[in-house]
């Protein structure tokens, strides 16, 4: 390729904020109980229900999860999932409920052609160990084979491919087994848990700058959980509160402009002091302005913590 043809080259095309990008393969790792599986699954249903994930806006697209370890544990975590997020993925959510032989070229061709076909843009095997069977995991000749499938997957759909995998005896040494897996991919994600806090920290980023670490706290809805994000503790009054939960019922997907939050009937006083907490970490966050030139507001996944915590206090939510 000469130099102009290699700047007209695609740039890359985000599926998860900065975080996962289409057309990359990430390796998604931690100890056993760590809730890795609970993670892939939150962002595999942001993504095919179209809303953000954890202030990471998503690509929306299908998305196509190989339950390797079995999906009977599937349906609770699923209903449990949206009745928390108020999201519906619908037919844009596809399980093959087995595992796929990655050491197998045909099933690889056969499950790449079938995810194309379904458009996927995220597809995610859960777990690595379960998908090479007889394989060694520590052989780099059965990982080295086992990357070269899931680059034939990324290629054949221009998905984003993310393997869910166990650490090593220890946190420090990284995935298990050979360090290939780790070094094929273009982002690494490590899950850990201790006590109630779970946290996701990026330990590659091929391409972007590496982000800072998201914490969740696991909480029950039904017969199952969901990973809540743990809020940055703010102090906030009642008329603050009773702001944020007034632009959760009208920011939509682009968020509301100070005028459209103003006419809910918020004081003007009130809303300043409220859009002074906007920042990265805080309740509310300043998006770009819009054709106007007017600034738009939307809550952070903090901020719809807090406001979702509020309502569940109140006899009479707002």
């Amino acid at each position: 390729m000469t130099l102009d043809e290699l700047y007209r080259m695609p740039p890359l095309r985000p599926l998860v904020g900065d975080l996962l990008d289409l057309d990359t393969i990430s390796v998604l790792y931690g100890q056993r109980g760590s809730f890795k599986s609970f993670i892939a699954l939150d962002v595999a249903l942001s993504v095919a229900s179209g809303i953000w994930w954890h202030d990471h806006e998503t690509a929306d697209g299908v998305a196509v999860l190989v339950a390797a370890e079995g999906s009977v544990g599937l349906p609770p975590r699923i209903r449990a999932w949206r009745s928390r997020r108020d999201a519906d993925p619908r037919d844009r959510f596809r399980v093959m409920p087995e595992a796929l032989n990655l050491l197998q070229p045909q099933a690889v061709e056969a499950f790449a052609s079938a995810a194309a076909e379904v458009g996927a843009s995220l597809v995610v095997l859960d777990t690595f160990a379960r998908c090479i069977p007889g394989g060694d995991e520590n052989s780099a000749k059965d990982v080295g084979l086992a990357i070269e499938a899931l680059d034939a997957i990324r290629q054949r759909t221009g998905a984003h491919v993310q393997v869910v995998h166990h650490s090593g005896k220890s946190s420090g040494q990284g995935a298990r087994g050979s360090s290939a897996l780790e070094a094929a991919a273009d982002t690494v994600l490590q899950v850990t848990a201790k006590n109630e806090s779970i946290e996701v920290v990026t330990t590659k980023q091929k391409h972007r700058r590496q982000g800072a670490p998201i914490s969740f706290r696991a909480g029950t809805v039904g017969d199952s959980i969901v990973l809540d994000p743990v809020a940055v503790t703010v102090r906030l009054g009642p008329a603050q509160l009773g702001a944020l939960a007034k632009l959760a019922a009208i920011e939509g997907d682009d968020g509301a402009t100070y005028g459209d939050w103003l006419a809910t009937g918020v004081s003007p006083s009130t809303l300043k002091r409220t859009i002074g907490r906007a920042t990265e970490k805080g309740p509310v966050k300043r998006g770009p302005e819009d054709p106007d030139g007017q600034n738009r507001y939307r809550l952070t996944d903090d901020g719809r913590t807090i406001v979702r915590q509020h309502k569940e206090t109140q006899h009479d939510p707002l």
